[in-house]
């Protein structure tokens, strides 16, 4: 590994022993770095690194992370070798944004992108193939207008699988004011049948007839009664 442009462990022995100006002359490429090849010590404790780690944790109880990392440089790609954790330091940070109007890939069509924290996109989204978005607090949409307003899409309590399906039209989703126990059957075309009625359809039957009068007939309901039994008494005789 070269070891221009860090501090290493056998760097921070000579920093603490004073030896930090031939240092400085090294890794700034002024003098060329002893050649350790033919070092045994240094060569030892190549072959016996992760030995050394194992054996330190074992002994003290302590992790040893970040050790040997190695980032190659060159070409269209950049290999991490030995990597599984990138820590930045706290505050906002922008990455990526060299990128430009391009397409950023991370990960494989196999690899699982989890994001334990909150995810805000200020662009265009495009998703392919949602199974399944699991939140007891609905999804939340803002208005034609940014204010505190918002409307909030929300799956009731559920007994079975359910589909609710977008029909191929222009207009608006029905709204109810209390939960439906039943599903409507009524067809678009017999629904249309009460376009127009501004009020209760059995309101307005009830007040079309109400009393005799409002037929216009003037007989009093004994006279309807005699007359009931004056034709059934012909009738009789007819009979």
């Amino acid at each position: 590994m070269k070891r221009k442009g860090f501090i290493g462990g056998s760097d921070a022995v000579k920093i603490m022993n004073g030896d930090w100006i031939e240092l400085w002359e090294i890794k700034t490429g002024r003098i060329e770095s002893p050649d350790l090849s033919k070092n045994l010590a240094v060569q030892m404790g190549i072959l016996t690194e992760d030995f050394n780690i194992s054996w330190f944790e074992q002994e003290y109880q302590k992790g040893v992370h970040g050790q040997q990392y190695e980032i190659l440089l060159g070409g269209t790609d950049t290999t991490l070798t030995g990597l599984t954790d990138i820590d930045l330091t706290a505050g906002a940070k922008t990455i990526f944004d060299g990128v430009g109007a391009n397409n950023l890939t991370i990960g494989a069509s196999g690899t699982t992108i989890v994001i334990p924290g909150d995810l805000q996109v200020t662009g265009t989204t495009t998703t392919n193939n949602v199974e399944t978005v699991s939140t007891s607090n609905g999804v939340v949409f803002e208005g034609d207008v940014a204010d505190a307003n918002e409307l909030t899409l929300i799956a009731g309590t559920l007994t079975t699988d359910r589909t609710a399906t977008l029909v191929d039209l222009t207009g608006y989703v029905a709204i109810f004011d209390a939960i439906p126990t039943t599903t409507i059957t009524a067809t678009a075309v017999e629904l249309n049948y009460v376009d127009g009625v501004t009020s209760s359809i059995q309101t307005q039957l009830n007040a079309k007839v109400e009393t005799l009068s409002d037929l216009s007939i003037t007989a009093t309901a004994t006279e309807i009664n005699l007359a009931r039994w004056h034709y059934n008494t012909e009738w009789v005789k007819h009979w």
